[in-house]
């Protein structure tokens, strides 16, 4: 699944719980090393830190082991290429880019698009719009309705889907016989009025229904616990998405058992 660069989120599950080392720890030994650099500490100091945060939490350690591979995370990290601090930026949607998806006039279609653009203006350098070799999470991101009734693989789907979206002009196809990467043709550049909105690992599930908010589809709602839209499925205008609500419900549950 695409993955959104957090940094400053990594650091605070640290914080917040050392043991979450154990999970995502490539990611979170350099996101450690780049804030400890930011702080002041010296080379030494860091490796320091960052054997004692390992012997205290990662699950078996072997610190001759992950000699080499820390070494290298400290002296990549603490230079002035690769030290930068990543986390998710804000990005405009323009309405001449939602008019433009609107106009495909096909709703499948529409959130293929919308979740593209949404991830080519995350991961844009130098106003080129591409997006590369992840098809499977762009539909999945997209909550794409694939057909089971024609006997077509999904994989094909998608290969169809993309192939009838350049036919439209949307898109563009890599020359490169091994590159599946498509340009997107319909994007512009970060000017005008629009939505602005910031992809992120919690939100990425879920993004696409900003678009189905701003077609003024009713059936979309925003969660009072954790402020991600959700789709409504009964009449009834729920406070809480499915993952929430059994939080709320377990909190309030555990609050009365307090006070009783």
């Amino acid at each position: 699944m695409l993955y959104i660069d957090d940094e400053p989120k990594l650091i605070q599950e640290l914080k917040d719980n050392p043991s979450t080392i154990n999970n995502n720890t490539k990611k979170k030994l350099i996101a450690y090393v780049k804030i400890l650099h930011t702080q002041g500490y010296t080379k030494e100091m860091i490796k320091n830190k960052i054997n004692d945060l390992m012997e205290c939490n990662y699950t078996m350690y072997d610190s001759l082991a992950w000699e080499n591979t820390i070494d290298f995370y400290i002296d990549r990290y603490t230079k002035d290429k690769y030290c930068h601090i990543k986390e998710p930026k804000e990005i405009l949607i323009t309405y001449e880019e939602l008019n433009k998806i609107k106009q495909i006039d096909n709703i499948n279609l529409e959130k293929v698009l919308f979740i593209l653009l949404i991830i080519a203006k995350t991961n844009n350098k130098g106003g080129n719009f591409w997006v590369n070799n992840i098809y499977t999470d762009v539909f999945t991101l997209a909550k794409y309705r694939y057909d089971s009734r024609k006997g077509i693989s999904r994989e094909n789907q998608r290969y169809s889907v993309l192939r009838t979206l350049c036919n439209l002009g949307y898109l563009s196809l890599s020359m490169k016989a091994t590159n599946d990467s498509v340009k997107l043709e319909y994007a512009t550049h970060e000017h005008g009025e629009g939505i602005i909105l910031t992809l992120t690992n919690d939100n990425k599930k879920t993004i696409v229904y900003e678009y189905m908010k701003w077609k003024g589809d009713k059936n979309i709602v925003k969660c009072q616990e954790c402020n991600n839209l959700f789709y409504r499925k009964s009449r009834r205008l729920p406070k809480y998405c499915n993952d929430c609500r059994e939080k709320v419900h377990n909190r309030t549950s555990n609050l009365n058992r307090k006070n009783k």
